[in-house]
């Protein structure tokens, strides 16, 4: 009787393992296609990048320059607009928060 329990607890341990591993399998099998459905998507968002990098650097030589100098530039636009048309100042104080 008791190798008869043992037995049945054994068969019962095998059963529990086998739903476990194939909940696994089920899992794994989920995650695989999502990883597939990730590498494609990427595999698209990366050539997107390249594209756009070989668009944006040529222009990036040009635009540097002004970068480099973006707020004394934007000074030098603010004073040329308020110098032809003084009604804009108070504008530009708002815009910028005075």
């Amino acid at each position: 009787m008791d190798q008869d329990n043992k037995l049945d607890n054994i068969k019962d341990d095998i059963r529990d393992i086998k739903i476990s591993l194939a909940k696994i399998d089920l899992t794994l099998e989920k995650n695989t296609e999502s990883l597939v459905q990730h590498v494609k998507r990427t595999d698209l968002l990366e050539d997107k990048v390249t594209v756009l990098k070989d668009e944006v650097t040529p222009v990036l030589k040009d635009i540097k320059p002004v970068l480099r100098y973006w707020k004394i530039l934007s000074v030098v636009v603010v004073i040329a607009v308020t110098s032809a048309n003084p009604t804009l100042i108070p504008v530009i104080m708002k815009l910028f928060g005075f």
